[in-house]
């Protein structure tokens, strides 16, 4: 086959690379904003703690959605310029050559890529303009999504090698707090309830805890599952207990068993408790450790130092806390980041089942306080 100039057998391949370059400069024209919330559905007070740097650049559920309808809205342009590059490599393939075709088709091939690329650059500068603008941060995120769907490479917009990453949801998760009363918990009402979106656990000089006692979830029990809440403290030490037991034994509202655990003076936040169990300190910050069938405590490894984890809580302001219990994998990440994993091999005495409970600590008087409690029932 004689071969044809370079320029125009690349025209081609200058043409297919015309979209991501607008779409970048689209995304840089408007200025960019803030990070939306995922859970908009859910009552907020003021702000959480700053949000990781590690995921500071995965784009927001809105963002998503918006940018899958420009994909939408662009479908047909988008059509159009495959089926041109499919012309274009057919007649590169022809035998006999046929320059004028080939010529042809290349510019058709450019129209085509032109024209979907300023459809696509328009519907961009409107996102831009909306609530749903992408952050300098998140826009290397919004390009891959924008591109990776219709790039006919490996992967797409649904993952695959080299797909876009995107933020975790409340897909699948349901609250367990109204956010105005106590409706399905049972604690002791000296300590605790609920005020302004927020269950409130407080003891003052002449309420004290002179027993931890806690609020206990009555509206069910949890096996494999994720759990989300928020929570703020002032002082003294408090906990989310997940597959616990009520120890009736020791008194009404006393509970034993796991816990991702939570102090004012930021020792704990991240790490696992057992309340009343094997250890007090089952799993420090940093850790991934592994309880052998016979109760011996291993380090498999380290996924940070306490004081890079702890780096992240933020002391009388709002921290998040999203547990997961899978089988015999328990793990805690406290404001984003990765705190600690365990494996509990230790058959015998490790839970599968249990409650979930928040506690109020002994010690001096202090205020715990809990909102956007949500939890997802995992398949077995």
């Amino acid at each position: 086959m004689k071969t044809q100039p370079f320029t125009l057998r690349t025209r081609s391949l200058v043409a297919g690379l015309l979209v991501l370059p607008v779409a970048q400069a689209a995304l840089a024209q408007a200025p960019a904003g803030g990070r939306g919330a995922a859970a908009a559905n859910f009552p907020r007070i003021d702000t959480l703690a700053p949000i990781p740097a590690a995921l500071s650049s995965l784009l927001t559920i809105g963002q998503q959605n918006a940018i899958d309808a420009v994909n939408a809205a662009v479908a047909d342009l988008n059509t159009a310029a495959t089926n041109a590059r499919t012309a274009l490599t057919a007649a590169s393939l022809a035998s006999p050559d046929n320059p004028a075709d080939l010529t042809a088709k290349a510019a058709a091939l450019a129209t085509a890529e032109q024209a979907l690329a300023v459809a696509r650059a328009d519907r961009l500068v409107q996102l831009q303009a909306g609530p749903d603008r992408v952050a300098e941060a998140s826009k290397a995120a919004a390009i891959a999504r924008l591109t990776t769907a219709t790039a006919g490479g490996r992967g797409g917009a649904g993952g695959g090698l080299g797909g876009p990453i995107l933020a975790d949801d409340d897909k699948g998760f349901v609250s367990i707090f109204d956010g105005k009363t106590l409706t399905g918990w049972d604690g002791d009402p000296r300590f605790w309830r609920a005020e302004n979106g927020t269950v409130v656990g407080e003891s003052t000089p002449d309420k004290v805890v002179d027993v931890n006692t806690f609020l206990i979830w009555r509206a069910g029990t949890v096996k494999d599952f994720e759990l989300k809440a928020e929570f703020r403290i002032n002082g003294t030490n408090s906990g989310i207990q997940y597959r616990s037991k009520n120890m009736t034994e020791v008194g009404p509202w006393v509970v034993g068993g796991y816990q991702a655990d939570m102090d004012f003076a930021n020792m704990y936040p991240g790490q696992l408790g057992e309340e009343r169990g094997r250890r007090n300190i089952m799993v420090r910050r940093g850790e991934m450790m592994r309880i052998d069938d016979t109760g011996v405590f291993k380090l498999l490894g380290t996924i940070g130092t306490p004081a890079e984890i702890g780096n992240s809580f933020v002391p009388n302001g709002w921290n998040s806390y999203h547990i997961i219990a899978k089988g015999n994998i328990l793990i805690h990440i406290l404001n984003g980041r990765v705190a600690m994993v365990a494996i509990d091999e230790q058959d015998s005495v490790r839970a599968r089942e249990g409650i979930v409970a928040l506690q109020m600590h002994v010690g001096q008087p202090f205020k715990v306080e809990y909102r956007n409690i949500r939890l997802r029932t995992l398949q077995p």
